[in-house]
């Protein structure tokens, strides 16, 4: 991919600045400015972006459908890239939110004593939320649910076919009930842990870009980036017109207005110079 060279770099620079860090795909895209706040403001909200761009829905599909595969393969592409010239480590883990009660080792902890009623008064008593990684067990429990919730209440067999039915929501609210109620988790989210040692990246020359360096990188990455989606866009469109028969189900494609929609989207969730292009009332 045209932009690898410049996500490693500022990868690495996010690392060096950082002493430990865990980071969701969605934060690391937003990081390196691979895409811009409404690309994830709108993922799980397909028909209200329709509404907004006055845009068949399909296109929306069609465009998270093929960027999310065109990103997931580059942050793997950074990863490997980094890890086989043994700069980091790199494991998928569960983030969590935990909420349990406070131990309570005597009364005073539960009550207080009223001297002018002579009465005990129950003390209000916060949960406490732990944020942390998720154990093994945890984290085994965790995708059990999701699996269970995924096939046998969605009856489909990944989340990108829940997602293109338009049930996303329905989907993650259901699985975050279940691991709330049998798990004590408010929260979760799938991470990446990376794993380097700083002083190391230091001896190899790898320097703290300054805020300049890293601006005109990112913008050259949020560049390369729309210019891919754009080509790949192209590519689909004559791959459509040529093979008809074999497209009746994005039949989209072959429309005129394909690659424009395309563009318009691109613009308005990619590129970091125009969060504000999209008129949400």
């Amino acid at each position: 991919m045209p932009f690898i060279e410049e996500m490693e770099l500022l990868l690495i620079d996010m690392m060096i600045k950082n002493k430990d860090m865990v980071i969701s795909d969605s934060k690391l895209m937003l990081e390196l400015c691979m895409i811009n706040p409404n690309y994830h403001r709108y993922f799980m909200d397909r028909e209200k972006l329709s509404k907004l761009l006055n845009m068949d829905v399909e296109y929306i599909v069609d465009f998270y459908d093929t960027s999310n595969g065109t990103f997931k393969g580059a942050i793997d592409t950074v990863i490997k890239s980094l890890e086989s010239k043994k700069l980091m480590l790199h494991q998928n883990v569960y983030m969590i939110n935990h909420v349990s009660m406070p131990k309570i080792d005597n009364v005073d902890d539960v009550f207080d004593f009223d001297a002018d009623t002579g009465l005990f008064k129950s003390k209000p008593i916060k949960p406490k939320i732990e944020y942390r990684q998720a154990t093994k067990e945890e984290s085994e429990s965790i995708l059990g649910i999701e699996r269970r919730t995924l096939v046998d209440e969605f009856n489909c067999d990944n989340v990108g076919q829940v997602i293109r039915k338009g049930l996303g929501n329905q989907y993650y609210t259901k699985v975050n009930k279940s691991v709330l109620d049998h798990l004590s988790i408010v929260k979760f989210y799938k991470a990446n842990k990376f794993i380097y040692n700083i002083h190391e990246l230091a001896r190899q020359k790898y320097k703290v870009l300054n805020h300049h360096k890293v601006k005109e990188i990112q913008d050259l990455l949020n560049l390369k980036v729309m210019i891919r989606i754009d080509k790949n866009a192209t590519n689909r469109y004559e791959k459509a017109i040529g093979l008809l028969k074999e497209y009746d189900n994005k039949a989209h494609r072959i429309h005129d207005d394909y690659i424009d929609n395309i563009n318009t989207l691109s613009n308005n969730l990619i590129d970091i110079h125009n969060v504000d292009g999209i008129q949400d009332v």
